[in-house]
């Protein structure tokens, strides 16, 4: 059986949540290009961090073990490694 996940992301370098839905076994890079498109992000890299540790893209939710009602930090950062 497939669990959804509700999740809340919040983006603390504008001042904002989203409160989203996805599959506990959907890959974190689908999240990763869905907020990527929505923010018009183009030459900046995407990441979620979650319980302090950044999130692998190439992971599920599940693998890492991220629950229901958990908090996603979203960072963005410039190519180069600078914010």
């Amino acid at each position: 059986m497939n669990q959804t996940l509700t999740l809340i992301i919040q983006h603390t370098e504008k001042g904002k949540m989203y409160n989203i839905e996805v599959s506990a076994d959907s890959l974190v890079s689908e999240l990763v290009a869905e907020f990527t498109e929505l923010l018009n992000a183009g030459q900046q890299i995407v990441s979620f961090v979650y319980n302090g540790k950044t999130l692998d893209a190439n992971k599920s939710f599940k693998e890492q073990a991220v629950v229901k009602g958990a908090r996603l930090d979203l960072i963005l950062k410039h190519h180069g490694g600078r914010k």
